[in-house]
């Protein structure tokens, strides 16, 4: 249900861009309703951008955590995150 809903949603941002890439190219830029409403439609679309960036790191995570549970991979523990310690080398 998510994933539909997520689908919608870079469809609709799609057509914004589309729409304001068009209003930009031929509106008259000079009419300052015009610009007000272009700068908030790319406002807008930034902002759909940053949430849209942000519910797909979201799924990746969860989709990846889902894969891991899965497979039965855990997590590291916080002593194998630390880097190894450089061996010293053959003295020759």
């Amino acid at each position: 249900m998510a994933e539909a809903r997520f689908v919608v949603f870079e469809d609709r941002l799609g057509k914004l861009r589309e729409v304001l890439r068009h209003v930009r190219h031929s509106a008259d830029l000079a009419d300052q309703q015009v610009g007000e409403c272009i700068s908030l439609g790319f406002g807008s679309l930034a902002q759909g951008e940053q949430l849209d960036s942000e519910l797909e790191e979201f799924v990746l995570r969860r989709d990846g955590q889902a894969l891991n549970d899965a497979v039965g991979i855990r997590p590291l523990e916080p002593s194998a995150r630390e880097p190894l310690q450089q061996r010293p080398e053959h003295a020759e």
